[in-house]
C-alpha cells in the first residue's frame, strides 16, 4: 500500500497526539494575527492553515506525532510537508480551531491566581475527528485527548468552567461534563478514569425549551466553518482567520451538508458494510480488506476506539505502553501480518476457524464457516472480554442498549504453517458493525472466557433493575407524557412538578435576563416551556410519533423495560449520580427553594422530541418520592 495514503488515512482517523491530523489543502492567502502567552508575552502568530502558520505549541504537538508515527511504522515524515498537503480541510479545521481555543483561555483560581491554560492539561491527542457523514454531532468537530494527572482538579478549581450534568446518552464513554462559561464555549468530556477526554467548541446557544426543537445547533455546532462560527470564535479568541473560504470563494451556509466537503478525503471515518447488513458480511468485509485487498488502513474503520485498550495484549503493557496512539500500533500489527501472508486470493487459504469450548456459547453456521467461527453473545458475557486499561486508555462499558454481539475466532494459517488465532467482539455502534475488544495470541480462544478487566468498583457493569421495574413509577410516568404530548392537559402535567424543578427554570436564562425570584414566576414560565416543547410536534395519540426514547450508556443509569420504550426511557440512578444531576447544583442563581439534597430512590426520564435533527437535544426529568408521591424534582436538557 502507498505508504503516504497508509499515512495520511490513520492520521486523520486517529490524529494521536494532537495536531496532525488537521488538513490536506493549502491555503492561497494566510492571515495574520496575535495572541497572548501564559506569561504574557504577547507573540505574533500567523494563521493561514499551513505548517508554518502554526504556533510554536500547536507545531510541537504536530512534530510530537510524527516522531511516534515514525517510531512505530517505521521511515521518516517531514512534519511541515504531510501538514501542508497530506490532511483534510476539516480536520485541519478542527484541530487548529480547537487548539486554538485552548491555548488563548487562561484559567484563573478564585483569588486571580494563574492556573495556565487548558492545552497545558493535555499530555497526548490521540485523534482528531473533522467532517464524519451520517455521523451523530457528538462524533464530529472534536479531538480526543490522554490528559495529564490532576486535570480535573485544576478545572474544578478554575473560574471559568464549570461542571454540568453528567453525560448519559451523547459523547459515550466520557461522562463527566465540563463547560466553559459564555458562547463560544470549551467543553470538556472526561472519562470516568479521569485520564482521556473528547473536547471541542460550542459556537451557538439556543434558550430552553427552543433547543429541544430548534435544529440550527445541529447543522454545525462545533464546525468553525459553518456559518459564522469564525466570527463568533474571533469574538472570544482573537486571531484566527477564516483562511478557508478563499478554497471556496464564498462562506459556508449555515445550512451546509457535510457530505458536500472532503470529497477526496481518503480516510476510513466509517466502515463499508452497514449495520442494515449481517455481522457475517461485515467480518467478511474486513478480513477480505485487511487480507487480501491488502489495505488494513479501511480495515481499520472496523475497530471501534473502544478497543484501542486491547493494544495493551498485543507484546505486554511493557512494549505498549512505550506509545499512546494505540490505531497506528494495531495499523502496523495489520501490515506487518500482510507482509507475513504475501499476496492472498483465497482467505480460506490464510485462514481457519477455531472453535470454543465454552459450552455457554452456541455456534452459529453461516457461509464463511471454513473461515471464522461465530458464537452470539450476551452483554454481560460480552463484557468480559474487555481490556485493561494501565496505559491511558478507557476500559469499555457495554451500553445498556439492546444491542446483539457477536464473537468472531479464526487462526492464521501462513506458508511456515498454523499461526496465532484472533478473537473479536462485534456490535453495532453508531449505524456499523465495529469491534470493541480483540485478543490475540496462541490461546485467544481459550475458555473459561477470558477477564482482565481491573477489579476495581467502577468498572462493574450494571444491570437492567427487573424486566418490569417499578409498575407505580412506569404508571405514573406514562400519564405524565400523555397528558403532556397525547392529551394536552397541562393542568395535570404540572401537578408531577415538585417545587424543587422552580430552581430549574433558572438553568437556561438568554443571556442578560432576570432569574426568577419567586414560586409563581418559576411555575409559570415552566408551563410556558411545556407547551411550547409539546406544540412543537403535531399532535397525535401516539407517543411514538412525538417523542422518542434514547439508548443510555452511563453504567450508573440502570435501565428499565416498559410498554413505551419507542417513547421514552425510563432508568434507574444508582451510584453518586443522582446529586450531580439536581439542577440545584447548577445553577448559579440564588435558589427558590432550598435543602433540597438526593433522595436514595432516583429514577431518570429521558426523550428527544421527533423534529426533524441528525442530533436532537435530550430533555430529562429526574424523578422522586416526595410526600409518599412521585414528582419531579429536577430536569435539564443534554446536548451533544
Amino acid at each position: 500500500m502507498n505508504g503516504w495514503k497508509r499515512f495520511s488515512i490513520v492520521f486523520g482517523l486517529t490524529f494521536s497526539v494532537v495536531a496532525v491530523c488537521a488538513g490536506g489543502y493549502a491555503a492561497k492567502q494566510p492571515a495574520t494575527g496575535s495572541q497572548k502567552s501564559n506569561g504574557g508575552e504577547t507573540e505574533t502568530v500567523l494563521f493561514g492553515g499551513k505548517y508554518k502558520s502554526l504556533s510554536p505549541k500547536q507545531r510541537e504537538i504536530v512534530d510530537t506525532w510524527y516522531r511516534e508515527f515514525d517510531a512505530i511504522m517505521g521511515g521518516q515524515h517531514d512534519p511541515e510537508e504531510s501538514y501542508d498537503t497530506r490532511i483534510p480541510l476539516s480536520a485541519r479545521t478542527t484541530f487548529e480551531a480547537v487548539t486554538h481555543a485552548l491555548m488563548n483561555t487562561e484559567l484563573t483560581d478564585n483569588s486571580g491566581q494563574s492556573l495556565g491554560t487548558p492545552l497545558d492539561l493535555i499530555e497526548v491527542v490521540e485523534m482528531v475527528r473533522g467532517a464524519v457523514p451520517k455521523a451523530r454531532g457528538d462524533l464530529q468537530f472534536r479531538i480526543y485527548v490522554v490528559l495529564k494527572p490532576g486535570t480535573v482538579d485544576i478545572l474544578e478549581k478554575s473560574q471559568e468552567f464549570k461542571r454540568g450534568h453528567d453525560n448519559t446518552h451523547y459523547h459515550r464513554d466520557y461522562p463527566i461534563n465540563y463547560r466553559q462559561k459564555g458562547t463560544p464555549s470549551i467543553q470538556f468530556s472526561i472519562a470516568k478514569s479521569l485520564e482521556r477526554a473528547d473536547i471541542d467548541v460550542d459556537y451557538r446557544s439556543s434558550s430552553f425549551p427552543k433547543v429541544l426543537f430548534d435544529g440550527h445547533l445541529t447543522a454545525g455546532n462545533s464546525d468553525v466553518r459553518a456559518g459564522n462560527n469564525q466570527e463568533v470564535h474571533v469574538g472570544r479568541w482573537q486571531g484566527f482567520s477564516g483562511w478557508w473560504r478563499n478554497l471556496f470563494g464564498l462562506p459556508i451556509s449555515p445550512d451546509y451538508k457535510l457530505e458536500t466537503f472532503d470529497t477526496d478525503y481518503q480516510i476510513p471515518v466509517a466502515p463499508k458494510v452497514t449495520s442494515r447488513e449481517s455481522v457475517i458480511v461485515a467480518i467478511h468485509d474486513f478480513l477480505t480488506t485487511w487480507l487480501v485487498d491488502q489495505d488494513p488502513s479501511s480495515a481499520l474503520a472496523y475497530f471501534d476506539q473502544s478497543s484501542f485498550d486491547c493494544v495493551l495484549t498485543l507484546h505486554g503493557n511493557a512494549e505498549a505502553k512505550k506509545s499512546n496512539m494505540a490505531p497506528i500500533q494495531i495499523l502496523h500489527e495489520m501490515e506487518v501480518t500482510n507482509r507475513i501472508l504475501g499476496q492472498v486470493t483465497d482467505l480460506d487459504k490464510v485462514i481457519a476457524p477455531v472453535f470454543s469450548r465454552y459450552r455457554g456459547l452456541a455456534l452459529t453456521s453461516h457461509t464463511y464457516n471454513t473461515m471464522f467461527s461465530l458464537y452470539p453473545l450476551s452483554r454481560e458475557v460480552a463484557g468480559r472480554y474487555t481490556c485493561p486499561s494501565p496505559g491511558g486508555y478507557k476500559t469499555v462499558e457495554l451500553s445498556e442498549e439492546k444491542r446483539p454481539y457477536y464473537r468472531s475466532l479464526f487462526r492464521f494459517i501462513s506458508p511456515q504453517g498454523e499461526g496465532h488465532q484472533m478473537s473479536m467482539v462485534w456490535t453495532k455502534e453508531s449505524g456499523y458493525w465495529k469491534i470493541v475488544s480483540f485478543h490475540a495470541g496462541e490461546n485467544a480462544h481459550q475458555e473459561g472466557i477470558p477477564d482482565i478487566r481491573p477489579t476495581s468498583s467502577d468498572q462493574v457493569l450494571a444491570s437492567p433493575v427487573h424486566p418490569t421495574g417499578n409498575p407505580e413509577l412506569v404508571k405514573i410516568v406514562d400519564s405524565f407524557v400523555s397528558s403532556c404530548f397525547v392529551k394536552r392537559d397541562f393542568d395535570t402535567f404540572m401537578r408531577y412538578f415538585s417545587e424543587h424543578c422552580h430552581d430549574c427554570s433558572n438553568l437556561y436564562l438568554d443571556e442578560g435576563a432576570e432569574a426568577n425570584q419567586t414560586p409563581e414566576n418559576a411555575r409559570k414560565q415552566i408551563l410556558d416551556e411545556a407547551r411550547q416543547i409539546a406544540e412543537s410536534v403535531p399532535q397525535s395519540e401516539h407517543l411514538e410519533d412525538m417523542i422518542a426514547g434514547i439508548a443510555p450508556w452511563n453504567p450508573e443509569l440502570q435501565v428499565i423495560t416498559h410498554p413505551h420504550e419507542r417513547a421514552y426511557m425510563l432508568a434507574k440512578v444508582s451510584g453518586d449520580l443522582g446529586e450531580r444531576l439536581l439542577c440545584q447544583e447548577h445553577v448559579e442563581h440564588p435558589p427558590i427553594h432550598s435543602g433540597l439534597s438526593a433522595p436514595e430512590d432516583l429514577y431518570l426520564l429521558g426523550f428527544h422530541v421527533k423534529v426533524d435533527m441528525t442530533t436532537p437535544p435530550v430533555l430529562y426529568t429526574l424523578w422522586a418520592k416526595e410526600g409518599g408521591q412521585w414528582k419531579v424534582v429536577s430536569y435539564y436538557v443534554e446536548t451533544p
